[in-house]
């Protein structure tokens, strides 16, 4: 059936690629984006297309090869996908590939864009570091307080981003009854303040920064971490935790979990449900790792909201960025966190220095917000409720000549949905409002369960 989905000749042997280049814009924030991943792979058969085919991707490389395209046959559609990249972190490509079958395609999402400040508020380290003292003339203590929090405030200003910070109270590793209050607080109310000032809002991290693992937790010895005798221990630790946010942010309302190293045991998840009720979201991580706690964006089983990280950090190399496309792509989402102290850790990017993480920052925040203006700019939990609309929504489709109605189940007040118009043009919505974010694809919010789009082919 080569003749028939667009190949003129070749698909008899395959090639060697070691990257991608998205073409057309064909994914939200997408062109021209460029994916390598190393070593070339024999992942996509050698073909040549005819010119009536419409290629979306291609290999990056000399002699480009069609990775992704699409030929009409008939009254109907092929989409061909020439690459063997399927993972969860490519659920974006696939989504997007699947919405150029249909004339109107249409899909739920969520809508969110969520900044997590891990260890903020925490207690701020001592000492020198030397890529802080060579780019600043500063030690570590005066520089969180007078480059990297005006920095991240300015962020938040330039770009609306409202931070959600993961609190710490000890750097410490008590795993038993004795754990000891914080008295040095005045730097720690500074930050935390000026973080709900400015729109954000404070969660959980832990009392220390030991994960809630319970003795016999096999780390892989990928990390060295005292474990907790009991649930009883790890629960005083949470209260003791729950007692100081509270005694300094009386107002703050905490509600998001974001474990330690993003490590969390069967026991101490099942621990923070049956202890700690204000606890309606926990925040890890999107990918599978070798010891992290790994989730979707879903609501659990036993009702809390599982609301995982996609990227981290500053460094920003292109596997972060690809993570980032697709997750925009398949959720409508940006999920991204980031420490403090990644300015003082090789393996996070010191050596570039703070003034290029930073511009790194704001370069990937320019890239977010020119591809998706209008997306959602909340905090975790605000984020969180935004899965739980995204998580419950069904929906039918009836196709008529001239329109589609939609019928949402599952709608509490709103939900918003991709529609990517290949060969027409929205001319009326009832029940909702639809929004361009590109020149093909929309963003549709419904607020009744019964929706009519009305169309014209183009």
């Amino acid at each position: 059936i080569s003749d028939k989905v667009g190949i003129l000749e070749g698909g008899t042997q395959f090639r060697q690629i070691s990257g991608l280049r998205v073409k057309n814009n064909f994914m939200l924030g997408g062109e021209d984006f460029v994916f390598h991943w190393g070593d070339p792979m024999a992942t996509a058969l050698n073909v040549r297309l005819r010119d009536d085919a419409e290629v979306y991707m291609e290999s990056d490389d000399e002699e480009s090869a069609p990775l992704l395209w699409s030929c009409d046959y008939g009254k109907g559609r092929f989409v061909v996908c020439n690459h063997g990249i399927v993972d969860k972190s490519t659920r974006g490509l696939t989504s997007s590939a699947y919405a150029l079958l249909e004339d109107v395609a249409i899909y739920p999402v969520i809508n969110a864009s969520v900044f997590y400040l891990d260890d903020f508020p925490s207690p701020v380290p001592m000492g020198d570091s030397r890529y802080i003292r060579q780019g600043f003339n500063r030690d570590i203590s005066s520089f969180y307080s007078n480059v990297w929090w005006p920095n991240m405030l300015e962020l938040s200003e330039d770009y609306g981003i409202r931070f959600t910070g993961a609190v710490i109270e000890s750097y410490g590793e008590e795993v038993t009854v004795n754990f000891p209050k914080a008295t040095d607080i005045e730097r720690f109310n500074y930050f935390g303040t000026t973080l709900l000032e400015s729109g954000g809002e404070i969660g959980f991290h832990g009392y220390n920064h030991v994960p809630l693992c319970m003795n016999g937790f096999d780390f892989k010895n990928l990390v060295k971490y005292p474990t907790w005798a009991n649930e009883q221990y790890m629960a005083q630790s949470i209260t003791e935790l729950d007692r100081y946010i509270n005694e300094l942010f009386p107002d703050s309302n905490p509600s998001c979990y974001v474990p330690p190293s993003n490590i969390l045991s069967k026991e101490g998840r099942e621990m923070l449900k049956s202890n700690f009720p204000q606890i309606k979201t926990i925040s890890s991580l999107y990918l599978e790792g070798k010891i992290e706690y790994a989730q979707e964006f879903e609501v659990a089983s036993d009702g809390i909201i599982e609301l995982p990280r996609v990227i981290s950090g500053a460094a920003f190399d292109e596997y972060t960025r690809w993570q980032a496309l697709n997750a925009l792509n398949m959720y409508y989402i940006n999920s991204h966190f980031i420490h403090p102290d990644d300015v003082l850790d090789v393996d996070r990017g010191a050596e570039m220095g703070w003034t290029q993480l930073y511009a790194n920052l704001r370069k990937y925040c320019d890239w977010l917000y020119t591809a998706v203006p209008d997306i959602k700019n909340s905090t975790a939990s605000e984020a969180a409720k935004a899965v739980q609309r995204f998580d419950t929504v069904s929906i039918e489709r009836e196709d008529h000549e001239g329109y589609i109605n939609l019928r949402i189940g599952g709608l509490y007040d709103e939900a918003y949905f991709i529609v990517r118009l290949n060969s027409s043009v929205v001319t009326d919505v009832q029940g909702g409002t639809i929004e361009p974010i590109d020149r093909k694809i929309c963003l549709l919010k419904a607020n009744s369960s019964n929706v009519k789009i009305s169309i014209r082919r183009n």
